[in-house]
């Protein structure tokens, strides 16, 4: 009995962040669709809204993680 508590505790606690994802990532999307893309300078509060965290691979890749999970990986190299 323990262990069937301890597997649905943790099958709850994999719901919640999953849905917690679905909600940051629906947050993103609507923030993209709202967005005025024209913009000529860098907005602080669209980044902050948008991007999770980069992280540097190394001296030729970086990694964007978007709010809701959604990661892209980008070579700095153009290939």
């Amino acid at each position: 009995m323990k262990t069937l508590r301890e597997f649905i505790e943790t099958e709850k606690a994999k719901q919640m962040t999953a849905q917690r994802g679905s909600a940051d990532l629906d947050a993103v999307l609507k923030r993209l669709e709202s967005e005025d893309f024209t913009l000529n300078e860098y907005d602080d509060v669209a980044v902050r809204q948008l991007i999770e965290k980069v992280t540097v691979e190394s001296k030729d890749t970086i990694t964007v993680q978007f709010k809701g999970g959604f990661e892209l990986r980008k070579d700095l190299n153009g290939d």
